[in-house]
């Protein structure tokens, strides 16, 4: 009887020893897997295959997220549309941000970056919206974020609620809208310039930029 409660242990022992074995060698099969896929997509980014180097960082983030794969990840897709500056790529890039938002929404500078992607498209609406989420996860603005968000809400409010109103009946909304984003070109132009003090050629900005906004109410 005792013999055979010795054995019984004995191979319960076995047993847990085994199982400890495969969890550490699954383990460390997993951290090596992630290595790799990491090293891959450092690798195919410093060739400029882009496609590839993203591919390998999205699968390294599902398997194990962290802040520092979203840098390398961001500052990939970064490069890739410098590479090459079409809409699917500005698309990925923005997947990317909002991903990464997501994740750290803390990481004030993953938020000034994401409304910046919008701010150069002039896409201010989306600009408001993302600086607006960013606020609500309690996030400081700097100055950059600040400007992005005084110039983005002003061009967005004037166009899309009061200018709208200036329009005659019957006009064609994209017709007059596209006016308004010229005119809203030469609104950022003279904020701009009074900035950096060229009083001269703020006058002459926001003298074009009213020149536009009337033309847009009288066409």
């Amino acid at each position: 009887m005792k013999k055979t409660r010795l054995v019984a242990l004995v191979a319960l022992v076995v047993v847990c020893i085994a199982g400890w074995a495969i969890l550490g060698l699954n383990t460390m099969n997993d951290v090596k897997t992630q290595q790799n896929t990491v090293e891959a997509a450092q690798y195919y980014r410093g060739k400029k295959l882009f496609q590839l180097s993203l591919q390998n960082y999205q699968s390294a983030i599902a398997a194990k997220p962290t802040q520092a794969l979203y840098d390398e990840y961001l500052a990939a897709c970064a490069e890739y549309y410098e590479d090459c500056p079409t809409r699917n790529v500005r698309n990925t890039e923005e997947s990317a941000y909002a991903a990464a938002v997501a994740a750290y929404p803390e990481r004030a500078d993953y938020w000034e970056k994401y409304a910046a992607i919008y701010y150069e498209d002039g896409d201010y609406d989306t600009v408001v919206d993302v600086l607006k989420s960013a606020d609500a996860a309690k996030v400081s603005f700097n100055d950059t974020m600040m400007q992005y968000w005084n110039e983005a809400y002003y061009a967005c409010e004037t166009s899309a609620a009061n200018y709208e109103s200036l329009a005659p009946a019957g006009m064609a909304r994209k017709t007059f809208f596209s006016a308004v984003r010229t005119a809203t070109f030469w609104i950022r132009a003279t904020h701009s310039l009074a900035r950096s003090g060229r009083t001269r050629r703020c006058c002459a900005a926001a003298m074009k930029a009213r020149a536009m906004f009337s033309s847009s109410a009288r066409a």
